[in-house]
């Protein structure tokens, strides 16, 4: 084998890891995009479930977390729920 040879066998391993890493990209970036799309989606279902939550809550004073936040943490309890 001659030095030519050799260095177009590492050309063409270069080339070809190169063709992969860039193949894998868009097939990431794609997949990627997918799940961005999906969770889009399903972000106006959790806004709006955490806005009722959010409208309940703020009848009601204090909730059990507000006031753990504010004592509990001192005194190592948790708050009771409801």
């Amino acid at each position: 084998m001659t030095a030519l040879t050799l260095i177009l066998i590492f050309a063409g391993t270069m080339l070809g890891v190169v063709l992969v890493a860039v193949l894998a990209w868009f097939i990431y970036t794609g997949y990627l995009t997918r799940v961005e799309r999906r969770l889009a989606r399903r972000t106006g279902v959790y806004r709006a479930l955490v806005a009722e939550l959010a409208c309940r809550e703020r009848g009601r004073g204090k909730t059990g977390w507000e006031k753990f936040a504010r004592v509990g943490f001192r005194e190592g309890v948790a708050p009771a729920h409801g």
